[in-house]
C-alpha cells in the first residue's frame, strides 16, 4: 500500500504514526506532532520545520539529511545502519555523542566540517560501571 500524497499541504500535523516517503513529502514545509516512519534508503528533510519524531523502518538503514539543529533532534534510526547528514551546520562533539547514544544512529556527517568527516561508533563497545554511565558518555 502506498502512503497518501501530502504535497497539497504546507504544514501537516499528525497524532499517531504515518508512513512517509520522499515523494509524499514534496511541498511540505513543516511537520508537527506524532511519529513518521520511512522505508526510504534516503530522506531529505532540508528546509523543513520538523517537530515530529521521524524513524527509519528500513532494514538496511536510512540516510536522513537535515538543515537545522531542531530537525536533527527528531531523527531516529532503526534496525539498519542509519546516517544523519547535518547540511550547512556543524554539531558539537557533545551533541554528536548524545545523538549516537539516544537516537540510534550509526553515523553522522557534518555539513560545515571542512573534511566532511564521518563519525561512527556502530561497532564500539561501551562497558558501564553502574549508575548513570550515559552521563559520562555525554560529557556531563
Amino acid at each position: 500500500m502506498r502512503p497518501p500524497a501530502l504535497s497539497s499541504r504546507t504544514a501537516y500535523s499528525i497524532g499517531g504514526t504515518l508512513k512517509v516517503n520522499q515523494a509524499n513529502l514534496a511541498g511540505i514545509s513543516a511537520i508537527k506532532g506524532g511519529t513518521l516512519t520511512t522505508q526510504e534508503a534516503a530522506l531529505d528533510l532540508s528546509g523543513m520545520i520538523v517537530n515530529s519524531r521521524i524513524e527509519s523502518s528500513n532494514a538496511g538503514g536510512t540516510t536522513f539529511t537535515v538543515t537545522d539543529a531542531v530537525a536533527e533532534s527528531h531523527v531516529y534510526g532503526g534496525d539498519g545502519a542509519d546516517t544523519l547528514i547535518a547540511s550547512g551546520f556543524t554539531l558539537s562533539a557533545n551533541l554528536r555523542d548524545s545523538i549516537f547514544v539516544l537516537n540510534s544512529l550509526e553515523a553522522i556527517r557534518d555539513g560545515n566540517d571542512q573534511s566532511n568527516a564521518l563519525y561512527a561508533i556502530a561497532n564500539d563497545t561501551v562497558t558501564g560501571q553502574g549508575g548513570s554511565d550515559w552521563r559520562r558518555l555525554l560529557g556531563n
